[in-house]
Formats: C-alpha cells, sequence, structure tokens
C-alpha cells in the first residue's frame, strides 16, 4: 500500500505558484464527490466527522498528501491507498 504522511509527521510541500491540472483536480472536488470514499477511511480508523464539509476537507487533504508525495502519480497512490484499507476491512477479497 502507498504509504503517506502519518497523522503526527508534519509534511514540507512546494507548493506551485499557479494550479496545475492535478491541483485543480484535487482543490476543485465537490463534496459529494469525496463522500464516497469516506466509508473506506472510517473503516481503517480515521475519525472524521459526519458533516460533509469535514468528509470533503479530510479528502482533500489526503489527496494533497498523495500528490506532494508521489506527483502526477497521486491518483494511483489514492487508489491503493483506498484498496488497501478495503482489503484490510474484509470488504474487498484478497484482504
Amino acid at each position: 500500500m502507498a504509504e503517506l504522511a502519518p497523522a503526527s509527521e508534519p509534511v514540507t510541500i512546494e507548493w506551485p505558484g499557479a494550479l496545475d491540472g492535478d491541483l485543480l483536480d484535487i482543490l476543485g472536488r465537490p463534496n459529494f464527490a469525496c463522500a464516497g470514499f469516506i466509508p473506506i477511511y472510517r473503516l481503517a480508523g480515521f475519525d472524521i466527522p459526519k458533516r460533509a464539509e469535514n468528509e470533503q476537507a479530510f479528502f482533500i487533504h489526503r489527496c494533497i498528501l498523495a500528490w506532494a508525495k508521489h506527483g502526477a502519480g497521486w491518483h494511483a497512490a489514492m487508489i491503493e491507498e483506498m484498496e488497501g484499507f478495503a482489503r484490510a476491512a474484509g470488504v474487498l477479497a484478497g484482504g
């Protein structure tokens, strides 16, 4: 599974001066496009308040961490992370 920074470990990000396609995709993600992924993170033990705004902020934060670590490969890293959590929770075959 693609490991992102643990919650207690600070991450230094070199933030670009202009938005690129990846950042537009991440930062422009509406709350309803984030909500479907949240149950996987809750099953993995993340404590996410049950408000759309909190769920959206949590998911965008995870995406930014993936983007900071993997660059253009952030999307694949997110898929790998979520599949790993789903397998560990027994809701996806192979776990």
